[in-house]
């Protein structure tokens, strides 16, 4: 059955009119690939497969699955470029558009969103994250995970990202999944409508890692050259060290007997103290607005109690 078979690719103006009755008085089964404007009169006899492209992989496959072995060329391939490029990514961002490839950058643990841009189109199938709570996900291509920045702990995990963009293109936004913080454990400080699972994203004291492999790629196929973008979180809020007056008794340095009377201590905080927290305190004016002059610097006086 094969053997009267013919195929004949041809495109580019029009399929000669001789070809076709040559096939025809040879008692061939005559199959046509007509590639883009080709200008062919439809024929009952001729089985007519139209495409946009020419697509060999196509092609071969249909010649192979109606197992025609005679085939025929004619077909006019004009000038064409083969994109080999690989794309590469151009910015990542935060949802204040800060770049999280700045020296030493540090994310706010209230960032919801990721913006990430490339320098060609990417095909979004090939665009997969994963979710909070599948941080080996083998298909993976975008993932965001973290560590603690304290060497010795053995924490880790990884962020859900949820692309909010469905189209290929240059661009691409992600929200990030909810935390599973309880309000209990925040933190961060919690108005009373709060929730922490809907205000916190980020972890404190954390190295986070944004990896982009190479299962992404553009239109063309290209893998996208792989990178990972590293930045930290913010810190825990949390005194630094304190100072106070001392007096060494039996070999040990201890607090003075009149820090609560008449001494003083003073604690350096790691980061500024929010006002909101002690505008209704009974800490006297002088330590407010050394407070808010000094951000490293808070002063107690005569209202700190040894307990």
């Amino acid at each position: 059955m094969s053997e009267n078979q013919l195929a004949i690719i041809a495109g580019g103006g029009s399929l000669s009119d001789i070809i076709i009755e040559t096939a025809e008085k040879k008692g061939w089964n005559l199959t046509v690939f007509a590639i883009g404007d080709l200008n062919i009169a439809k024929n009952q006899d001729i089985s007519l497969i139209e495409m946009k492209r020419l697509d060999i992989g196509r092609i071969f496959q249909i010649l192979k699955s109606q197992k025609i072995k005679n085939l025929f060329q004619e077909y006019d391939i004009p000038d064409f470029m083969v994109d080999v490029t690989s794309p590469n990514v151009v910015s990542a961002l935060d949802e204040e558009n800060n770049s999280l490839t700045n020296d030493v950058f540090v994310i706010k643990l209230t960032n919801q969103d990721l913006k990430i841009e490339f320098d060609d189109v990417i095909d979004t199938e090939s665009l997969f994250t994963t979710s909070s709570k599948d941080c080996n996900g083998s298909s993976a291509s975008l993932q965001l995970s973290w560590k603690d920045v304290n060497p010795d702990s053995s924490n880790k995990g990884c962020v859900g990202l949820i692309r909010q963009d469905t189209g290929d293109s240059q661009e691409f936004s992600f929200v990030l999944d909810q935390s599973e913080w309880s309000d209990e454990d925040c933190p961060m400080f919690l108005q009373d409508s709060e929730t922490c699972e809907n205000k916190v994203f980020f972890g404190p004291d954390r190295i986070y890692n944004l990896s982009i492999t190479d299962r992404i790629t553009d239109r063309a196929g290209n893998p996208i050259i792989p990178s990972n973008i590293e930045f930290l979180s913010q810190e825990s809020f949390k005194v630094d060290n304190a100072s106070y007056s001392t007096i060494e008794e039996n070999g040990e340095l201890r607090a003075r007997n009149t820090l609560h009377t008449s001494g003083s201590l003073q604690l350096f905080f790691n980061n500024k103290l929010n006002s909101e927290f002690y505008e209704d305190s009974e800490i006297d004016e002088n330590f407010k607005n050394t407070i808010i002059s000094n951000r490293l610097y808070s002063y107690f006086r005569n209202w700190f109690y040894l307990v």
